[in-house]
């Protein structure tokens, strides 16, 4: 049984090449990427999952972008579950979720990255922005 699943943007090159860094990784979670059925299957947001990635509990419950991200590298080896656990740690998650915000935003710049990275630009002021969970 999966210990969860992390849905990527196949069309964002730095998505897929970090979806493939994690994939090299003894990750306990499934990395795939997202296509309406498979958001439709799991309860995910479409719009929101354009702007934060998600990842799916085993429960259903669905987290987004940093706290994804933490929720994900939580299934991994013990390195990565430490880095997982402290971007998850509640004094840490502003500042998780900015820098998450950041790199969102900037992707299309990464390594990897394109136009096809952008984030569509009526959502550069929303959740990629300034969404916390605490």
């Amino acid at each position: 049984m999966t210990a969860g699943h992390l849905l990527y943007d196949p069309d964002c090159g730095a998505c897929t090449r970090a979806a493939g860094w994690l994939g090299r990784r003894e990750m306990g979670c499934s990395i795939e990427p997202i296509t309406p059925g498979r958001l439709a299957e799991l309860g995910v947001d479409a719009d929101r999952a354009t702007r934060e990635i998600p990842f799916v509990l085993p429960g259903g419950e669905v987290r987004y972008g940093a706290r994804g991200i933490a929720a994900a590298l939580r299934t991994g080896p013990a390195w990565l579950r430490v880095a997982g656990a402290l971007l998850d740690a509640r004094p840490l998650r502003p500042l998780a979720a900015r820098a998450y915000g950041v790199v969102a935003r900037n992707r299309f710049a990464l390594p990897g990255g394109s136009a096809a990275c952008a984030l569509p630009a009526a959502t550069h002021g929303s959740p990629a922005r300034r969404t916390y969970e605490t």
